[in-house]
């Protein structure tokens, strides 16, 4: 029998979950976007669904991504939905923090993220529009974002 909803669109794994926030799937950030009531903003929207939450797999995250981008030096930026959004905008800002600090140079020039959750710090939480990231987490490079054509 052939999964139908939720399941059916996403399938089999690996490509189902990218982080591990410590919950039961049931309790997970994942599974309680279906449950989300109206809020003021998108930010409180956010907030309302992940809590404190964070990614307790955050390193190997980062060490899955950066392996396979030593695998194919050829790939420059990302296009990435939902949880996958989240996974390529936190390796960028990842990324960023290696340049500034160890002078390291770039592999990912561009992106385009579709529906996708926030990035999130290495030591805790999500990085939200309006929380300024709790830090110097801004790219250094020209964005658009909810550009009007």
């Amino acid at each position: 029998m052939r999964a139908t909803g939720f399941e059916g669109y996403f399938g089999v794994g690996p490509h189902y979950r990218w982080t591990d926030d410590g919950e039961k799937p049931e309790n997970s950030w994942v599974w309680r976007v279906r449950d989300l009531a109206t809020s003021g903003n998108n930010e409180d929207a956010m907030r309302d669904i992940i809590g404190d939450g964070s990614c307790r797999n955050h390193a190997e995250l980062m060490n899955y991504i950066e392996g396979a981008l030593k695998k194919n030096p050829e790939i420059g930026g990302f296009i990435a939905y939902s949880e996958g959004a989240l996974a390529a905008a936190t390796y960028i800002l990842e990324e960023e923090r290696r340049h500034h600090e160890a002078g390291r140079v770039r592999q990912i020039k561009c992106a385009m993220f579709v529906g996708g959750w926030p990035a999130v710090r290495p030591d805790k939480g999500f990085i939200l529009a309006d929380d300024g990231g709790g830090g110097n987490h801004r790219r250094s490079h020209p964005s658009c974002c909810g550009c009007k054509w």
